[in-house]
């Protein structure tokens, strides 16, 4: 599927939800959610993988129909948990998700949780998933590699 930034929405950390010029470009995924990769698969050919979780941003891409029911995002200070909730939903709703490794990023600014305490986003995200579905860590898998 070839989604046009018209019809993609663009999650960015700490951005607008769409760059500017974004209008001339196009995001070709079969995925919804779609994070960018944070691994080297994509120096060993990996151009993306389907998978059971996609972790929240710094960049996340959503089809119109995830983003119906996934944006806006609940009132959370960090959003820990939520990717985790995502899972639970695609699963539900027969999402396919999946990570695009050709097009990597990485947290090279700050460490993760260098901004917060991360015991205070643990029990932020405890207390978000409580009641809700989401996905567990030993159920996290890759179903499928595209070269």
């Amino acid at each position: 599927m070839t989604l046009t930034c018209q019809e993609a929405s663009l999650i960015r950390s700490s951005s607008p939800p769409k760059p500017p010029g974004c209008r001339s470009r196009s995001l070709r995924t079969a995925f919804t959610p779609t994070p960018p990769g944070r691994s080297r698969a994509a120096s060993r050919g990996v151009r993306s993988r389907r998978t059971t979780f996609v972790e929240i941003g710094p960049v996340t891409a959503f089809a119109p129909t995830a983003a119906e029911v996934l944006i806006p995002f609940p009132n959370l200070r960090t959003g820990w948990g939520l990717d985790a909730h995502w899972a639970a939903i695609a699963a539900q709703r027969g999402w396919p998700i999946g990570i695009v490794d050709a097009t990597p990023v990485g947290h090279t600014l700050r460490p993760v949780a260098a901004d917060y305490p991360r015991e205070d986003a643990i029990a932020e995200a405890q207390e978000f998933l409580r009641g809700r579905p989401y996905l567990r860590r030993d159920e996290i898998r890759t179903v499928g590699i595209q070269r």
